[in-house]
């Protein structure tokens, strides 16, 4: 025996005989589905007298089987808002040559940030199987047998909760473990994130310290919308003291609008870039 070689010497072979002899041969796990491994036979001889004669030699090609599994988890959005929904896609593709005799996947959701609205899965090429085992809003796991060389993908929905903080990472870990026929085992992970945007509005007011009676005077209202988004909607309500009287407001020049009633006044702006604001309110 030799590095990768074994020899074998037989003496006396009868003339017109058939004759064979088995090698029993483990492939490596490690082996890479689609690799050809190659069994090289030579056979040197002689006659009776010693003389070498003509060889030859042969080769017995093989083909490793063997399941592939690629992981790859995908949201449809990079940046969200509170209350937005993100869709979440696990691909457990299967690139090898034959089907994964066993396949396990588990789902890590960013609880406490979302809520889960519904999860399926794909049947095609799947022998059986399906979800096993969750923890609402926080965790699902799935065992599937047979599935063939192919693709295949679980799907889930979320709604990101309306109290997430601006800036916030949502990330979903994902990971797989398959096995093939013999129970060679492999592992996977993947994961995909979300930042979550949202406006975050300060305000504040002036007025002069004193006025007299019959004066006419401005109130100024500063309002600044500041992280990560831009305010869909602002409205901003001001209630004027008993003994002032409502004579107008500039808010349209910045794009805003006004309701008045008597001591009530409201003021609706849409679509508000992330900066700081400022209007006035006359009254007498």
């Amino acid at each position: 025996v030799l590095p990768g070689i074994v020899r074998y010497e037989f003496r006396n072979i009868p003339a017109n005989s058939y004759n064979s002899f088995v090698i029993t041969l483990r492939v490596n796990a490690s082996a890479p589905p689609g690799t050809w491994v190659n069994n090289t036979v030579a056979m040197n001889y002689t006659d009776a007298a010693g003389n070498p004669l003509p060889g030859s030699q042969s080769v017995a090609p093989v083909m490793v089987d063997a399941p592939i599994l690629t992981l790859v988890k995908v949201v449809d959005l990079a940046t969200a808002n509170p209350n937005d929904i993100l869709t979440y896609t696990i691909w457990f593709n299967n690139t090898g040559t034959v089907p994964a005799a066993h396949v396990w996947l588990n789902d890590t959701l960013p609880w406490p940030w979302v809520t889960v609205i519904s999860a399926t899965f794909d049947t095609t090429g799947i022998g059986g199987g399906g979800l096993v085992n969750f923890t609402l809003n926080r965790y699902y796991s799935w065992h599937f047998w047979n599935v063939t060389v192919g693709s295949h993908n679980v799907t889930i929905w979320v709604r990101i909760l309306p109290t997430v903080a601006n800036g916030t990472l949502l990330v979903n870990s994902a990971t797989c473990d398959y096995e093939d026929e013999y129970a060679n085992s492999w592992h996977l992970s993947d994961s995909a994130q979300t930042r979550v945007i949202r406006p975050i509005i300060s305000i504040s007011k002036d007025a002069p310290a004193q006025a007299e009676p019959g004066d006419r005077f401005l109130y100024w209202i500063n309002f600044t919308v500041s992280g990560s988004a831009p305010a869909s909607y602002v409205w901003i309500n001001d209630t004027l003291p008993a003994g002032l009287g409502y004579v107008g407001t500039n808010v349209g020049t910045i794009g805003g609008t006004v309701w008045a009633n008597g001591q009530n006044l409201k003021f609706n702006f849409t679509n508000v870039a992330p900066g700081t604001y400022s209007f006035w309110i006359r009254v007498q």
